[in-house]
């Protein structure tokens, strides 16, 4: 397995910040990602995961080993759909659609990789990946193990996952059948109304902090709330940045964009610390005026 010092990682990540990692590999078997993590800890190195480099947010210097999971394949057995966790999300949803499954095409649009998308328990329009997970393979602790959908502990852009030192190989989906057309035309859509909203040609890690469920917020809350602007029990965070005049606000080399107040984009050599200035200043602003605390969906590396 061969591993690499110095690694330049701005063209792996979305948000395009000049990046350097101590260590890199990009593994694609089993047995290597264990003799990659035995490397790590024999050398007692930290070690990072990435997949397709959206939601993260890296540091000029990242210490220790960064494994990138990316490729793999996806295959039909027994009625279910099983993937590998570094195949783009937007290649995985078009093998679904094209083999006559439906639900998966809500996630159109959404850049990234599966395991990436898993991990995040990625979603739109009301519903969520883990909907259609059966269960993962994981490498955690040394040993590579099947984890139920139960274990994962799925929430709204959440899971066990997110926070426990493991690497996600794959995974296994049930689904109901579908019409393949009016899918892709749904698809199609979808990846449309995405692009009005961030442009494939920006620099932005996707949406920085994670919409406000309701039922988290306390009555007083929800009266300083326009309640037309709730959408599936979650109040937009885009509609509460915008309300406490995010659009605009820079530093450094990024800007919240002033097309939606949930994207911050880097114009022109921003940094991570730049971009923890500008989230930090928008939690500042939302908790004097509406009394709700933001939580990131990007994951700072």
């Amino acid at each position: 397995m061969k591993i690499i010092k110095n690694k330049n990682l701005t063209k792996l990540n979305t948000f395009g910040i000049k990046s350097v990692a101590e260590y890199f590999c990009e593994p694609k078997k089993e047995n290597e990602f264990l003799e990659v993590i035995q490397w790590a800890e024999k050398n007692k190195k930290q070690w990072n995961v990435i997949g397709g480099g959206s939601n993260i947010v890296c540091p000029e210097k990242i210490k220790g080993l960064v494994i990138k999971v990316g490729g793999g394949k996806i295959k039909i057995i027994n009625g279910k759909v099983i993937a590998d966790a570094g195949i783009p999300l937007d290649q995985f949803i078009r093998f679904v659609i094209k083999n006559g499954y439906k639900g998966i095409e809500m996630l159109s649009g959404i850049p990234g990789t599966l395991g990436g998308a898993i991990i995040g328990n990625a979603g739109a329009y009301g519903g969520s990946i883990s909907d259609y997970i059966v269960r993962v393979r994981v490498l955690c602790d040394g040993k590579v193990k099947w984890v139920s959908k139960k274990d994962c502990k799925f929430g709204y852009r959440e899971s066990a996952l997110k926070h426990s030192p493991c690497v996600l190989l794959y995974a296994e989906f049930r689904f109901k059948k579908g019409d393949s057309k009016e899918l892709n035309i749904i698809s199609k859509k979808i990846i449309n109304t995405r692009n009005k909203k961030y442009s494939p040609k920006i620099k932005c890690p996707g949406s920085y902090f994670k919409n406000v469920q309701i039922s988290k917020v306390s009555p007083s809350v929800l009266k300083k709330v326009d309640v037309s602007k709730i959408i599936d029990g979650k109040i937009p965070v885009g509609y509460i940045l915008e309300s406490v005049g995010a659009k605009g606000i820079s530093c450094g080399g990024m800007c919240v964009a002033d097309f939606h107040a949930n994207c911050i984009i880097n114009m022109k050599n921003g940094t991570a610390k730049d971009a923890k200035s500008i989230a930090k200043l928008l939690k500042k602003k939302v908790l004097k005026h509406f009394d709700i605390s933001l939580e990131e969906e990007i994951r700072y590396l």
